[in-house]
């Protein structure tokens, strides 16, 4: 992965909404995969309640 090999990253963290599944997918496809033990939360306003947009 380029974060990994250009930009010498140590992790890579992805945020996509559970139902997205486009993204998912694509994030999947880069390798990356769902880690149960890791919990993670994400502050929003409640006027726009999504990450993305």
């Amino acid at each position: 992965m380029a974060a990994f090999e250009k930009l010498g990253a140590d992790e890579v963290v992805e945020f996509v909404h559970a139902d997205n599944r486009a993204s998912r997918r694509m994030i999947e496809a880069c390798g990356l995969r769902l880690d149960p033990t890791i919990l993670c939360g994400l502050a929003t306003p409640i006027v726009d309640a999504r990450f993305t947009t």
